[in-house]
């Protein structure tokens, strides 16, 4: 039986006048922060298991190749959780210092590092996955910012909120490895 795991973003596509559906949805009248769990039947339907409360919406997940945890970004913070066969999820720690808030994130092949991709802190960092699952201190973070001197053209006006620094949107380790990472900016 597979599992789905999916994130609670907050309602922000339907509140923000420049979005898609602004307007075209009326926003919840309450929104769950958490990790909704679902069940994928042999039918291809996906039931609802039940929802993980969290203290924060949840941006992205990640799953380590083996060790049966999953990793949870959001409200400036890294989540560990260990799966169970019934789909339920147990806290196994929480990452606070050096994770930013998180846009993007992605577990090595070997299931020794964790990339962080901090779109509004335009940073990205490296940390350890630890052997009991849990998330080490951040080893490494680089500001993602243009080369001195660089000039850039004049900034579209409906775009300036995006356009004024850099902002990482997601971080992936290259394909069979990690050799090398690939960083997009928005």
């Amino acid at each position: 039986m597979a599992f789905i795991y999916v994130g609670s973003s907050p309602a922000a596509q339907v509140t923000i006048k420049n979005s898609p559906i602004f307007g075209k949805l009326d926003p919840p009248a309450v929104q769950k922060m958490g990790i909704q769990v679902l069940r994928r039947t042999a039918a291809g339907v996906m039931e609802s298991v039940k929802f993980i409360d969290v203290d924060t919406h949840i941006d992205w997940l990640s799953a380590h190749p083996s060790n049966g945890c999953i990793y949870a970004c959001g409200g400036a913070s890294v989540f560990a959780f260990r799966t169970s066969a019934d789909g339920s999820l147990t806290p196994v720690g929480c990452r606070r210092d050096g994770c930013g808030n998180a846009a993007h994130m992605d577990v090595s092949a070997d299931g020794g590092w964790l990339l962080v991709a901090n779109y509004p802190d335009s940073t990205i960092t490296s940390l350890p996955i630890l052997a009991d699952g849990s998330v080490g201190p951040a080893a490494d973070s680089k500001h993602h910012a243009p080369i001195k001197g660089t000039v850039f053209p004049e900034l579209h006006a409906d775009l300036a909120d995006r356009q004024e620094c850099s902002h990482p949107h997601q971080i992936r380790f290259s394909p069979g490895g990690a050799r090398w990472a690939l960083v997009c900016d928005l």
